[in-house]
């Protein structure tokens, strides 16, 4: 049987030195997944089991957490059933989004498709500020500061309209 496997952790920016932070402790976790229905299937245990998942704690480096005071790095989530995944993240019409995705969005988290790559939610870093991304003289948000459009431009973008250059010049012209 094929299942799809995702990993859940928490990007820090560059500007918080890249890389990941700890989710909580496993017991933290334990409890936390408890409330969408997913718990260990015998006391003790440190690998829970929920609608049409499986997941498992690791500690840094990737090792699989063995004590509900360890610290966890990420969780390694499987799928088993599609069908009770796609309401984890989507929900019904009663509730969306979905708890794990309400939960994902709630902790500053990131569950990513191992096999694709894909990453819920979409994560653009605030200083990520590719070379040319921004146009000369627009801020980080994409808008421009007073007086930083290029010659011949308005506010859009698009060329001056005949009628803006002519109040530019009667303005102008009564400045003179």
């Amino acid at each position: 049987m094929s299942s799809t496997e995702f990993i859940i952790q928490r990007t820090r920016s560059r500007r918080e030195g890249g890389g990941t932070s700890p989710l909580g402790t496993v017991a933290e976790l334990v409890a936390l997944f408890r409330r969408m229905n997913t718990a260990p299937d015998r006391p003790g245990s440190i690998e829970l089991f929920g609608p049409g998942v499986r997941v498992e704690f690791n500690v840094e480096g990737g090792v699989k957490a063995t004590a509900p005071a360890d610290i966890v790095a990420s969780i390694r989530l499987q799928v088993l059933e599609t069908e009770l995944f796609d309401l984890l993240i989507g929900g019904t019409k009663f509730e969306s989004p979905g708890k794990l995705a309400a939960t994902i969005r709630q902790n500053g988290w990131t569950l990513v498709n191992i096999e694709t790559g894909y990453c819920y939610p979409q994560q653009r870093d605030d200083d990520d500020d590719e070379e040319g991304q921004y146009e000369k003289g627009q801020n980080e948000e994409g808008q421009f500061e007073e007086g930083q459009f290029e010659e011949g431009q308005n506010e859009d973008h698009g060329e001056k309209s005949e009628g803006e250059e002519r109040a530019r010049a009667r303005k102008s012209d009564g400045d003179a």
